[in-house]
């Protein structure tokens, strides 16, 4: 059954059911009343007559007009010694006990109040049938409402389950339209689905196209690794060449930090290569976290770190205006990936360098013990309050850049800070934004405190 029948004859069934309820109530509710207010009738009638008769005596049931007995009423007075006035009760009458009775025959609905008097019993009888008839010609009527009632609600019912449905058509959809059916998969003829089943199978189509690029870009990420390692290891070759060769010419200061920088950086991109997961174990590998990644990374001199990514980022600094002042103990030591630490730090002085030049940016540890938090802080523009939630998100570039790209940066995409923040999470660390004052921005590096040794010499 399609899943918007189901939704439908379930919401009319519960309508139905609860107005069937309610009608039965209601029904057997006027049914009571009727039948409670018949009997004070036939009481009140009885009273009346049992005054009348201790003082004229059972004979004036002779005449009952006389009598002022209301239609549909009959009396019968039964003595003691047999005689009956004005008339023999109806054999069933005669063995009533005292107090009110109902009793139903061929003549019709009874309703009877047996009253005792002196020498005998009188017995008061009122033909209910015409009542009986208004309460079954009501049951009729509570029955044609709640059959319209639920038609009504049928209706309603199935415009709620359209209502209901509809999102999930729209998700199936949307599923198709990004992952269609390959030829190749469509071995057995389709056959009808309901909405529910047509969800699971789009959502088994996504997943298999989800795995048909996975398992694509492995295969890229595999050539990626084999295309790249020989480059390097030709790089490094002709690097530690010109290193020797640099020896043995004139010193030169610059030259040589400028090559050894190189060779630095030709390792590190060799040791990134060498940690990409391999073909069919991507997805596998748990991500670092703070108990087991982190604590288990090699112990790190921290001013080192800022120094080698404050120096990755060449004389470009210098020719946007942006200074440097490190203020770090040169004791202070971490646990974390060298490669990944350096990459991140080097995108939180990009970032710097970027935004906030020309500007002095001061790197520092936060006051107070425990935990070291790293501030990368500097005096530039600044970013406003409203903005700081959306410094990391991809792509964005803060409002002014995003309306009017400014000429000359159109190679800034707003990836930096997003993928520093990405960076930190992989190593269980914490990345956030402040704004100074009065004006400048600065950016929170944040470790845990098993993630911390001081004591240690530096890696």
């Amino acid at each position: 059954m399609r899943l918007r029948r189901r939704v439908a004859t379930s919401v009319a069934g519960a309508v139905v059911l609860f107005l069937l309820v309610q009608g039965l109530l209601v029904l057997a509710m006027v049914h009571e009343q009727e039948d409670e207010l018949t009997d004070n009738a036939v009481a009140a009638e009885a009273s009346r007559l049992a005054q009348r008769l201790g003082h004229d005596g059972p004979q004036a049931l002779l005449d009952p007009q006389a009598l002022g007995l209301p239609p549909r009423f009959q009396a019968w007075w039964l003595g003691a010694d047999g005689q009956a006035w004005p008339a023999p009760a109806p054999t069933p009458l005669a063995r009533l006990t005292p107090g009110p009775h109902r009793h139903s025959d061929a003549r019709g609905e009874w309703h009877l109040m047996v009253t005792p008097l002196a020498g005998g019993r009188l017995v008061v009888a009122y033909d209910a049938s015409q009542e009986e008839e208004k309460v079954h010609d009501f049951g009729l009527f509570m029955a044609a409402l709640a059959t319209l009632c639920a038609a009504a609600a049928l209706a309603l019912a199935r415009r709620l389950a359209n209502h209901a449905v509809a999102p999930l058509e729209r998700v199936t959809a949307l599923l198709a339209r990004w992952a269609p059916d390959r030829p190749d998969e469509q071995a057995a003829p389709p056959r009808p689905l309901d909405e529910e089943a047509a969800l699971l199978d789009a959502f088994a189509r996504a997943q298999r196209h989800l795995e048909r690029q996975l398992a694509g870009q492995q295969e890229h990420l595999a050539n990626l690794r084999h295309e790249l390692r020989t480059p390097l290891a030709t790089l490094r070759t002709d690097l530690e060449l010109l290193v020797e060769a640099a020896g043995a010419a004139p010193p030169d200061p610059a030259r040589a930090r400028r090559l050894q920088r190189a060779l630095r950086l030709v390792d590190d991109l060799a040791d990134t290569l060498s940690a990409l997961p391999a073909p069919g174990a991507m997805g596998t590998t748990p991500s670092p976290t703070p108990a087991t990644g982190v604590a288990t990374a090699p112990r790190l001199a921290l001013r080192a770190c800022v120094q080698d990514a404050w120096d990755s980022l060449g004389d470009a600094p210098a020719r946007a205006g942006l200074a440097l002042h490190l203020d770090l103990p040169a004791e202070r030591q971490v646990h974390a990936d060298r490669h990944v630490l350096i990459t991140l730090l080097r995108n939180l002085l990009g970032n710097a360098l970027e935004h906030a030049a020309p500007a002095r940016c001061t790197v520092r540890l936060a006051p107070g013990g425990g935990p070291p938090r790293l501030w990368v802080e500097d005096d530039g523009p600044g970013v406003p309050e409203s903005d700081l939630p959306l410094l990391f998100e991809r792509y964005w570039r803060g409002r002014l850049a995003d309306a009017a790209p400014v000429a000359g940066r159109a190679d800034e995409r707003g990836l930096g800070l997003a993928i520093a923040r990405q960076l930190a999470n992989s190593q269980g660390l914490q990345l956030q934004a402040e704004a100074v004052q009065p004006h400048g921005l600065r950016l929170v590096l944040c470790w845990q405190a098993a993630d911390v040794d001081e004591n240690s010499t530096p890696a």
